[in-house]
């Protein structure tokens, strides 16, 4: 106890001898610090995160002093008596934490976590908890492979402590999902943060504050995924809760701020993402300066800037970022790295691309030393690479990286997600196929081309009824063949389910429903493994394969003709149209249907009055049908069929492979004269 005094007392008297220095202000504020830093030597913080009092920022003179006294307080700790050294060295790396100053907190953890370890275990609650702070210290610093070991040993240490219900394991349950979200481990990851939120459902801590922490997860994987729609209700409920519970200018509360703002980018609401981030922007600089948050809100509000072509401006807050971050952070940081591939598409963007060059490729090295050749962030730098290349005239080896892209992406789509979920996150990839395709197209490479199309489209379908064939003609018990329908009747129906609490905006069913589903699918795929282990010719059926054009034309009839579509969905090329006709011979072209002006608008017109007409209903001419039926059918005939009627026309059987919108068009009622 007479350390503990005479740490205190050491502290204050630091603190208190600047006083002279400060304003009247300063002075009432040196007062109220004076109890608080007290408080914060005395209590134990690690066991209640509400009593932890905020830091002044470390920029101020009373947060200089702030930390002067704990450092001094520490280093003659150490020579005292480790026990209060460790625990005080916790307060010290809790102020480094807070002010973004993680380099220096990392040290202090490791050397808090051996002491601790010799001292009382690996399994002493104090022990487990340095193991924590030390895994989420090396997952800020972007240092993923030091990380994710201790953060998966910590959250099966506090289950086995505490059990799921409790607030230590639902923090480690947290940790662990945001880590299996930034390696690209979507369906873990998901796994782990809908169970989080499941026990928040049940009452577990009665706390509005671990919702909001949970829907804010749940949230951002929705949007990592690619279901951005429903990633909105979730982020503003989020906000909402943290507005009430923790106050506008709460650290969390402007994360998730900041993350809802990001969300309307993405959706292309770009003068609400604006206000947005400029708000985002002045509360973290406002309560935290020059760190952590205000350094990603200054990204993101380049990022705005720069999709609203205002490409200047962009370019001096995306500068101002990455020397900021680098500085923050480090050049190896994951944020730091995110920064300087930005600055490279900017500088894109402004035609700049001898400048912008050296900053993709180093990004990208960067993204694969960290993360791995096959993480979506490398993948992300690598498609900017891989154009650039092409545009610089070095074809061959933009095509040699698009290669790589596609292999990497093909890789991931076969995770364990669901089907939904990963045609959502699929999309992000779908301009990079048909850019790519385009390519080879104008290299005189159609066979890759052809290729590289039928590989951007849906699976789904193909996927659900290879399943089918191998469960019929594989051997199976009719046990298994019962499980495996069982399963596809209930997920059906839960997709039906799901469909419904979306559509009349029942965020909690839906959650729950998602939840069982992905459970549901989780128990599939692990079936469906041990099938394809069991059973060869299960496996070997249940794979699909996508053929090429030249093995494909073997299976065309002689009187048929295969159409392949493939429709750009990017703003620059939207609409824009390509054909490939294959003949039965092998003969395989490829043709540029152009940009389809209203493609989207055209096509939803007339299938609705295609669906009434069917239905024996009268069809009423309104602003919503701009054009009748006849004019439809005649139009997209010759938009869609045109071009092709000199291949086509004399074939008895068209079997097409439509993409996009074209997907529910029926083809056979387009006229082509």
């Amino acid at each position: 106890m007479k350390l503990k005094k005479w740490l205190i007392a050491g502290c204050l008297a630091l603190i208190t001898s600047f006083a002279q220095a400060l304003t009247l202000e300063e002075r009432a504020q040196l007062e109220a610090w004076q109890e608080k830093t007290t408080h914060l030597l005395m209590d134990g913080l690690n066991d209640n995160l509400s009593k932890k009092p905020v830091l002044p920022s470390s920029n101020s003179l009373l947060g200089q002093m702030l930390n002067q006294a704990m450092e001094k307080g520490y280093q003659t700790a150490m020579g005292k008596l480790a026990a209060h050294a460790n625990h005080l060295a916790v307060k010290l790396a809790l102020t480094y934490y807070q002010s973004g100053k993680f380099d220096k907190a990392l040290p202090l953890l490791e050397k808090v976590y051996r002491s601790r370890l010799a001292l009382l275990g690996e399994k002493h609650p104090e022990t487990v908890e340095s193991l924590s702070g030390l895994g989420s210290t090396y997952l800020q610093l972007g240092q993923l492979d030091e990380a994710l070991p201790l953060l998966e040993k910590a959250y099966r240490s506090r289950l086995g402590l505490f059990g799921e219900k409790h607030p230590k394991t639902f923090e480690s349950l947290n940790n662990l999902s945001v880590i299996y979200q930034q390696l690209g481990r979507f369906s873990e990851a998901l796994t782990l943060q809908e169970k989080a939120y499941r026990l928040v459902q049940e009452g577990f801590g009665q706390k509005p504050l671990y919702t909001l922490i949970s829907l804010n997860q749940l949230a951002f994987l929705y949007q990592e995924i690619g279901r951005l729609d429903e990633a909105l209700p979730l982020y503003e409920k989020s906000y909402r809760l943290a507005k009430e519970v923790l106050g506008e200018k709460h650290h969390q509360t402007i994360v998730i701020l900041n993350n809802l703002a990001f969300l309307h980018r993405k959706l292309g609401h770009l003068d609400e993402a604006l206000s947005l981030f400029e708000k985002v922007y002045r509360l973290a600089h406002e309560a935290f300066g020059d760190k952590h948050i205000t350094i990603t809100a200054l990204n993101h509000l380049a990022e705005t800037h720069r999709e609203l072509k205002h490409l200047e401006k962009a370019r001096y807050l995306f500068i101002q970022a990455y020397q900021l971050a680098r500085k923050a952070f480090g050049e190896k940081h994951l944020k730091t790295i995110t920064y300087l591939n930005n600055l490279g598409t900017l500088y894109i963007a402004l035609g700049r691309t001898d400048e912008a060059l050296p900053l993709i490729e180093k990004s990208y090295r960067l993204f694969g030393d960290v993360l791995g050749e096959t993480n979506p962030s490398t993948l992300t730098v690598l498609n900017n690479l891989a154009g650039l290349y092409v545009e610089h005239g070095q074809t061959q080896k933009g095509i040699e990286h698009f290669e790589q892209l596609v292999a990497g992406i093909e890789s991931l789509r076969r995770s364990d997600l669901s089907a939904e979920n990963r045609q959502a996150w699929f999309q992000q990839w779908v301009v990079g196929y048909f850019v790519f395709a385009s390519l080879y197209i104008k290299e005189s490479r159609p066979l890759d081309a052809f290729r590289l199309a039928e590989m951007s489209k849906a699976r789904t379908l193909l996927e659900s009824l290879a399943t089918k064939l191998a469960a019929q003609q594989s051997g199976l018990t009719a046990t298994e063949q019962q499980q495996l329908r069982d399963s596809e009747a209930r997920l059906a129906f839960l997709n039906n389910n799901i469909a419904k609490a979306l559509e009349n905006k029942r965020l909690e069913e839906k959650i729950y429903l998602e939840t069982e589903k992905n459970q549901r699918v989780s128990r599939f795929n692990e079936f469906h493994r041990q099938l394809m282990a069991k059973y060869p010719k299960y496996a070997q059926l249940s794979e699909v394969q996508i053929v090429g054009a030249q093995e494909g034309a073997k299976y065309l009839p002689a009187e048929a003709v295969f159409i392949s579509y493939l429709v750009a969905k990017d703003k620059v090329n939207k609409n824009q149209v390509l054909a490939f006709i294959l003949q039965p011979d092998g003969t395989l072209t490829t043709h540029n249907l152009g940009k389809i002006p209203h493609l989207k608008k055209d096509l939803e017109s007339y299938q609705r009055q295609l669906s009434l007409l069917g239905r024996g209903r009268p069809i009423k001419r309104s602003p919503k049908f701009h054009k009748d039926i006849e004019t439809l059918s005649r139009e997209l005939g010759k938009q869609l069929l045109g071009p092709l009627s000199a291949l086509i026309k004399d074939k008895s059987h068209w079997i097409i492979s439509p993409d996009g919108l074209l997907a529910l068009l029926p083809f056979e009622t387009l006229r082509i004269e």
